[in-house]
């Protein structure tokens, strides 16, 4: 007889605990439902300690079209406000779906949601998500490449390998690669970057000077620099004499000199910068 109340006291209780979970899901369904978009997402927001354990559940409520719907017509119709908690509880609890919507929603022209989504990502992307990013840094939507920078730096060191390797084997879109490696001051990215002072067009060579200028100096970029003051086109000469003043390579000095008589103006310009600087940095002794 105990053995049956055992058996019946385990059933009950195993009962009461798939009846609560199953309750608990659908209550979280339907609040989500029930409340308007902002103020869904932050109830979200505000709860995240108690709904631990339950993204998949929000996840699942979140992929719902109807529920996408209308968070998509307040995403772009509220203030700025409302439009972050949008997209950050969709970032945090949307799994893989929320952030191929929060995408979608990012490519278009409002640049409130552009930086209410940007924020959202930056505060949640993983380096996965770069092969999605990348393209968009092509995007022809105003001020979107700007956001998605914003979020690959965010990303920080995590994004240089992926980065590194667009440099190496994609031509379209060098510049803004490059730029995002000099920001980030990827050592280890010096070696495409040298290469890159060999690329045909002279903004991809200007662009690899600027951001060698910006790693740690070392023979190989001291060199690189040093061939640049002597390259074909005066915004590579340029950017070459500003960079070595700054970085303080002395060897520069007697290129430099003839850069004072150099044909372009701006390239003279920044070639008697350059001396001025590595003579007040007490180097004077190297011309």
């Amino acid at each position: 007889m105990a053995q049956l109340v055992g058996v019946l006291v385990l059933l009950v209780t195993l009962w009461l605990l798939f009846n609560k979970r199953g309750k608990t899901s659908q209550s979280v369904k339907e609040k989500l439902a029930s409340m308007e978009p902002a103020a869904a997402a932050r109830w979200l927001l505000d709860n995240r300690e108690e709904l631990d354990g339950k993204d998949a559940e929000i996840s699942e409520a979140l992929s719902e079209r109807e529920l996408l719907q209308r968070w998509k017509r307040g995403l772009d119709h509220g203030d700025a406000g409302k439009q972050a908690d949008i997209a950050m509880a969709v970032a945090v609890f949307g799994g893989e779906n929320g952030r191929k919507w929060l995408l979608q929603a990012w490519d278009q022209n409002s640049p409130g949601v552009q930086l209410a989504v940007a924020r959202a990502l930056a505060a949640t992307a993983e380096p996965e998500l770069l092969d999605e990013l990348l393209p968009l840094l092509q995007s022809e939507r105003p001020g979107l490449p700007t956001r998605v920078a914003e979020v690959i730096m965010a990303l920080g060191d995590k994004a240089v390998p992926t980065l590194v390797n667009q440099l190496r084997n994609v031509e379209e879109g060098r510049e803004i690669i490059i730029q995002l490696l000099g920001e980030l001051e990827a050592a280890e990215a010096a070696g495409e970057l040298v290469n890159c002072l060999s690329h045909s067009q002279p903004g991809v060579r200007r662009e690899a000077v600027i951001a060698l200028g910006k790693l740690e100096t070392t023979p190989e970029i001291t060199a690189a620099l040093l061939h640049a003051l002597h390259d074909g086109d005066w915004r590579v000469r340029a950017q070459a004499a500003r960079v070595v003043g700054i970085r303080g390579i002395v060897e520069a000095i007697p290129s430099l000199k003839k850069l004072t008589r150099d044909e372009r103006w701006e390239v003279s310009t920044q070639a008697e910068k350059a001396l001025q600087q590595l003579y007040i940095g007490g180097t004077e002794s190297g011309s």
